[in-house]
């Protein structure tokens, strides 16, 4: 497995194209234009990320820096129909080491607690639930 930044027109098509339903059933983000990744990718301390095995583009990782850069937050999607290959498991070791290189120490996520095959692969790698959490939200 490889990744690379992303930086091209077809890179934030491809990030566009994960977020479908399919893949983002677990997420609070459903859809997201072809802009958006691209301004998304704008802002400092945010590093996005296209994973590829065997020349085929497969998912999409960020890393989030906090302010002082030592703390971040990742985000990641494989797409569906390579899913249960054992890619995520690899993603998130190669999320591990690319954090490392951007200097964050502490590396956090959310996770549904429903997600069960994800929480089974960060547990696998080391990651602790540290406290669960309500979220609530309001249309207005």
């Amino acid at each position: 497995m490889k990744y690379y930044k992303i930086t091209t027109k077809q890179d934030f098509k491809f990030v566009s194209y994960l977020f479908k339903p399919e893949n983002t059933k677990f997420f609070e983000t459903k859809k997201l234009s072809i802009k958006e990744p691209r301004e998304l990718n704008k802002l400092s301390r945010r590093n996005d990320y296209v994973l590829k095995v065997d020349g085929k583009k497969i998912g999409w990782f960020n890393i989030r820096q906090s302010i002082n850069k030592k703390d971040g937050v990742f985000g990641i999607i494989i797409d569906k129909k390579f899913q249960g290959k054992g890619y995520g498991e690899q993603a998130i070791k190669l999320i591990l080491k690319e954090a490392k290189k951007l200097g964050v120490k502490k590396l956090k996520l959310t996770v549904f607690e429903n997600n069960l095959k994800a929480i089974h692969i960060y547990k696998k790698v080391g990651f602790q639930p540290v406290r669960k959490e309500i979220v609530m939200d309001k249309y207005i």
